[in-house]
């Protein structure tokens, strides 16, 4: 497992696939391995069909991991399945309160179903705690479109 890590923070991203699928056939209920999987199969290979069930899996195994819940509902996010992505997403903001990252992916699913005020709530959140983080120049870009 950690080996994965680092072969993907050196963003050898074959090789942490490679060594993940090994770890789970070590340890096949290891949420953390899981998750990592499914979401370099999503990232770097497109493979929604098998990395959802992964992340789905992770969560049902650890389901007070708001780590593991923001990844499930990004990857349904990414898909197109907006409406599938906001319940984890929503789970995730509840145990990571704290999160940009969190409050920002769950705006992005709030948005794309028309939610305009839950959506800004969100953006709002998610810059309140980081006005930096991975996706705030997005973030403001929602607000303005959606007046404030």
């Amino acid at each position: 497992l950690r080996l994965g890590v680092a072969l993907d923070r050196q963003r050898k991203h074959d090789a942490a696939i490679s060594m993940y699928r090994k770890t789970l056939e070590l340890m096949p209920n290891d949420p953390v391995a899981l998750n990592n999987l499914a979401w370099l199969l999503a990232e770097q290979k497109k493979n929604y069909h098998e990395a959802i069930p992964l992340a789905q899996k992770a969560v049902g195994l650890a389901p007070n991991s708001g780590e593991l819940h923001d990844t499930l509902g990004w990857l349904l996010f990414q898909k197109g399945d907006y409406k599938g992505a906001e319940p984890p997403l929503q789970k995730a903001s509840e145990l990571l309160p704290g999160n940009p990252s969190v409050h920002f992916h769950l705006g992005m699913a709030q948005f794309m179903l028309g939610r305009k005020s839950e959506a800004a709530s969100s953006m709002r959140r998610a810059l309140q705690y980081d006005p930096k983080f991975d996706g705030a120049d997005k973030a403001q870009r929602i607000l303005q479109e959606l007046g404030g």
